[in-house]
């Protein structure tokens, strides 16, 4: 049975900037391209608001993969609006007809339940069902770019990785101020005209390709991690003060035992073979496991155009904690330490302590009484279920009896008779009889 051939996900955008080659050739599909401009541009001026469909959607490994798109291009992720769209339309079309190739694009805000390279190679094998054909991924909250390709479908595997660097490189090539839409039209410039002279020449052509092309990161094996710290802390870049450092370490051990979760924080001076972000992964990896938390990464040592930091949490925080709630507790985590470190008054171990207790405080709030729920055992939620009965039927005889004592009175009292009683009247001047009358009364219903 033949698998679907699949590398991992590139950093995006990666450190290079040299120039990135256009096509030139498929006039006909640039003069459509220009034409449908024409009759947009006016249109666009009209527009106040954006649509509540075109704002970014996430993906989910618990949904099934969207259709097929009819014409090549998904953007759930809203990164090609006005002339963009059009114009990558363009350069997708460009590319299968001179690489003789599908090409599929997707982009998304955010993916939940899996990896970027996990959720590509599933587009790949239900779209394509082994038909030769390229996806290329890209993830807009973390800036992760995935190629995936049927093996076998241009060339051997190496020649396809050496197609794929050659794209990346070109979305690296662009101008810092370049925005997600035009890096990744780069991209696809650059595999059309690598994949084309490939299939002329047998060799992938690309701007400035290395003889030897460096492997891509990969993420450290299960034999060469740390085993997880027990006072949930290392900083290694000395970005706390002794104070400062003790006092959150104490806050993590105290957080940990109270709802039985876990959350590190880790700090480096430099990281030489992964991001902050794929570190934070490998390390929610193989120390979280079957336990709620978050593993916080920060990397001194990045460079200026990579995110230094990178936080991910176990796959089973979702069952606690709704991916809602999960992915704006983390944008606000980053965004929070940015806004931190660069205030002149703020500092690094300032930026990390406050996105820090963001998360402790969505763990707490919003995970401990799932997890309490989750770990109550068969026989205590039974036992507990047996005495809440005991009691309802202790509650309910008790009111049973009162109610019929309640009864019983209310009928004596209904029953009761009163009797007048006899009165002896004396004569009254000597006559033979007096002048008092006795008469009754009965209160009892007539038979």
């Amino acid at each position: 049975m033949r698998q679907a051939l699949h590398f991992p996900c590139l950093p995006y955008p990666p450190r290079f900037n040299p120039r990135v080659f256009r096509p030139t050739r498929l006039l006909l599909s640039w003069c459509l391209a220009a034409f449908v401009l024409v009759l947009v541009s006016p249109v666009r001026g009209q527009e106040a608001k954006p649509k509540p469909e075109d704002s970014p959607q996430n993906l989910s490994a618990r949904d099934a993969v969207p259709p097929k798109p009819a014409s090549g291009l998904l953007d759930e992720g809203n990164v090609f609006t006005g002339e963009d769209l059009v114009l990558a339309s363009a350069d997708r079309e460009d590319f299968q007809h001179r690489v003789q190739l599908p090409l599929f694009v997707v982009t998304a805000n955010y993916i939940f339940g899996e990896s970027v390279d996990q959720y590509g190679q599933r587009l790949l094998r239900e779209w394509l069902k082994d038909q030769p054909g390229v996806v290329l991924l890209y993830e807009r909250g973390s800036r992760q770019l995935n190629f995936s390709a049927t093996p076998g479908a241009l060339g051997s595997n190496d020649d396809l990785q050496a197609l794929f660097l050659s794209g990346s490189r070109a979305g690296a090539m662009m101008p810092e101020e370049s925005t997600a839409a035009q890096r990744l039209r780069a991209v696809i410039q650059a595999l059309a005209t690598s994949g084309e002279t490939f299939r002329k020449t047998g060799k992938i052509a690309g701007p400035e390709k290395p003889a030897d092309p460096p492997a891509p990161p990969e993420k450290p094996g299960p034999e060469a991690q740390p085993a997880p710290p027990v006072d949930f802390m290392i900083d290694d870049a000395d970005a706390f003060d002794l104070e400062a450092e003790a006092a959150l370490k104490t806050e993590l051990v105290k957080f940990h035992s109270r709802h039985d979760m876990d959350i590190y924080v880790l700090t480096y001076s430099i990281l030489p073979h992964a991001s902050a972000q794929l570190h934070a992964e490998a390390m929610a990896a193989a120390w979280l496991k079957d336990r709620l938390g978050v593993v916080i990464v920060y990397n001194r040592g990045t460079a200026v155009e990579e995110e230094p930091l990178g936080i991910a949490g176990s796959h089973r925080n979702e069952e606690a904690i709704t991916p809602v709630v999960l992915f704006t507790a983390t944008a606000a985590a980053r965004e929070k330490a940015k806004s931190i470190q660069s205030d002149p008054q703020g500092s690094l171990a300032a930026a990390l302590r406050a996105a820090t207790d963001i998360l402790l405080n969505t763990f707490a709030t919003r995970g401990a009484a799932a997890r309490t729920g989750n770990t109550l055992a068969p026989g205590q939620g039974q036992r507990n279920t047996f005495t809440g009965m005991a009691a309802a039927l202790v509650i309910g005889t008790l009111l049973l009896y009162l109610f019929h004592r309640l009864q019983e009175r209310l009928e004596n009292r209904a029953n009761e008779q009163f009797f007048f009683p006899d009165v002896t009247v004396d004569r009254r001047l000597g006559s033979p009889q007096g002048g008092g009358q006795v008469s009754g009364i009965s209160f009892q219903e007539k038979p």
